[in-house]
């Protein structure tokens, strides 16, 4: 198991390192010479990548980076975006959490600027509850020497009073962010048409 997780953090520490290179460095770095975007690559088949004289451990590093880059919604152009107030940050997040049936949290990892380094989907839950992973939010942080946190997840039912976990989960993810000289700017709760920010309602 440590070794597995061992892995994953070194793919992870890798794609955080090249996030801002273009395609050609990117291949460059999985050793794969091809005149193809790096997006088309991610959508081939093992026997289209194997036509490209990939070898088996070029298409797992490929399948593996997919799935991070799938998991961390990167989005080059949307990098850089300034975060000006909770209504901005919610039109930011709408597009990944609108219509979704079941409850989804996602982080945004901001520069000192308050611009976006980041968007996480961080966890997956039921249909009235997900859960936050506050080592996994902090460690992600550092990795991407943010400044500011933004916390968001939807609630399907539409109702957007916060529960109990939401404003303790709020409290520790901020204490345990200002150790390391973080802050956590606001934890947004979203429906399809509406929204609920702790910063704006109850100050944190």
């Amino acid at each position: 198991m440590k070794a597995k997780r061992k892995n994953q953090q070194t793919i992870l520490n890798k794609l955080f390192a090249i996030r801002n290179s273009d395609d050609t460095e990117v291949l460059k770095v999985l050793g794969i010479h091809a005149s193809y975007s790096l997006s088309e690559i991610f959508y081939f088949t093992e026997t289209e990548l194997c036509n490209l004289d990939c070898t088996c451990g070029q298409i797992a590093k490929i399948k593996a980076l997919k799935t991070i880059n799938d998991r961390f919604f990167i989005r080059t152009k949307e990098l850089g975006v300034e975060i000006r107030s909770s209504i901005h940050a919610v039109n930011y997040i709408k597009p990944y959490t609108q219509y979704k049936k079941h409850e989804v949290s996602f982080v945004l990892y901001l520069s000192r600027a308050n611009r976006v380094i980041f968007l996480e989907e961080h966890s997956r839950g039921g249909w009235n509850s997900t859960i936050c992973e506050i080592k996994e939010v902090c460690k992600n942080a550092l990795l991407l020497n943010a400044v500011g946190v933004i916390l968001f997840h939807n609630h399907p039912s539409s109702n957007l009073k916060p529960g109990e976990y939401d404003t303790k989960v709020t409290a520790d993810l901020k204490k345990a962010l200002a150790v390391f000289g973080m802050n956590l700017l606001d934890h947004i709760i979203v429906s399809d048409d509406n929204y609920c920010s702790l910063a704006d309602e109850i100050g944190i």
